[in-house]
C-alpha cells in the first residue's frame, strides 16, 4: 500500500465525519450538510451514514446481485465462467481465450484479456490479490461494502471499448441517463433525458460533445431499469448495449461516493429535488 492511501485510510478510520466533510467541502467546493441534506450529493452523504439498507451488500457485490437481476430479468445477466476466493484457484483451461476480471466487493477495478495466449499471468495476479487486500468502506465510507467478502469474478469479454447506460432512477422512474464513453481511453460523459434530449450537465469527467444516436432499444432499457429499481428511493441502474443487446452491469446506490462535482452546481440540486429520502 502507497503512503498516499494509507494516509486516507488512517483519516477515514480515525475521524469519519470530519474526514468525509473535508474532502466533501474540497471536491464539491461547498459544506456539505447533514441535518438538511437538500443536493444530490448530500443525499449520498446521508445515505451512507444513515441508510443503511439491508439489501444494498447484496445488490452490490458483482456475484450475489445475480440472484436479484435472475429473478426480474434473466435475459440480460452476462455470461459468468467463475466465481473465486484466490487467485490460485483460477482455473485457465476452464475459461474462454478473451475474458473480464473484476473483484466482487468494489468499483473500478478491471482486467481485461483479448486473447489468453497472451496473458501476462504474473501481471494478472498480481493486480488479483491487490484486489483482494482492499476493503471499500475503508477508503470511501460506503457502509455497503464494509463486510462483502473479496472474491475475484470472470466474465464473458462483451467488447474491450462499449457504451455504458446509467440510469438515474428515483422512487422507480428514470430521471436522467448518463452515457459514458472510452473509460479507458479518455472518458467522457454524455446526459440525456428519457425522450433523448440533450442535457448541458458534466459530472466529474468531460462532457462528450458528440452527437450519440438514440438506441433502438431505448424503450426496452428504460423498462428494465424501471424494473430493477422498483422499491428504493434511488438506484442507478448501469446497463450495457452491445449489438443491439441489452446486459446488466450493476446497480449503484451512492454515485461517484457523492464527492464526484456537478457542472454547473445547480444540477446538483436539481437531482436532489427528485431523491425523497426514505
Amino acid at each position: 500500500m502507497n503512503i498516499k492511501r494509507y494516509i486516507q485510510i488512517s483519516l477515514n478510520c480515525l475521524f469519519p465525519d470530519f474526514y468525509n466533510s473535508a474532502v466533501f467541502l474540497v471536491k464539491n467546493h461547498y459544506a456539505c450538510n447533514l441535518k438538511n441534506p437538500i443536493s444530490f450529493n448530500e443525499k449520498i452523504q446521508w445515505r451512507k451514514k444513515y441508510q443503511h439498507d439491508e439489501r444494498y451488500p447484496k445488490l452490490v457485490d458483482k456475484y450475489t446481485v445475480r440472484e436479484y437481476v435472475r429473478a426480474i430479468c434473466p435475459e440480460i445477466l452476462v455470461n459468468n465462467y467463475g466465481i473465486y476466493n484466490d487467485v490460485n484457484s483460477i482455473d485457465f483451461d476452464l475459461i474462454p481465450d478473451s475474458f473480464i476480471a473484476k473483484p466482487t466487493h468494489g468499483f473500478g477495478k478491471v482486467f481485461i484479456c483479448q486473447d489468453k495466449s497472451s496473458l501476462d499471468l504474473s501481471e494478472f495476479k498480481k493486480q488479483a490479490k491487490s484486489w483482494l487486500d482492499y476493503n471499500q468502506y475503508d477508503i470511501t465510507g460506503e457502509w455497503q461494502y464494509k463486510l462483502l467478502k473479496p472474491r475475484i469474478i470472470i466474465d464473458e469479454l462483451l467488447g474491450d471499448n462499449i457504451m455504458d447506460y446509467k440510469f438515474f432512477c428515483f422512487d422507480g422512474k428514470v430521471a436522467t441517463i448518463q452515457i459514458d464513453s472510452d473509460r479507458y481511453i479518455s472518458h467522457k460523459r454524455q446526459f440525456r433525458d428519457c425522450e433523448w434530449n440533450k442535457l448541458n450537465i458534466s459530472l466529474a469527467y468531460p462532457m462528450d460533445t458528440q452527437e450519440l444516436e438514440k438506441p433502438k432499444e431505448l424503450n426496452d432499457m428504460l423498462r428494465i431499469a424501471e424494473k430493477l429499481s422498483k422499491g428504493f428511493d434511488f438506484v442507478r441502474v448501469d446497463l450495457f448495449l452491445v449489438k443491439h443487446k441489452i446486459y446488466f452491469s450493476e446497480l449503484t446506490f451512492t454515485p461517484g461516493n457523492g464527492m464526484d462535482r456537478f457542472y454547473p452546481k445547480e444540477a446538483d440540486y436539481e437531482f436532489g429535488k427528485l431523491w425523497n429520502l426514505g
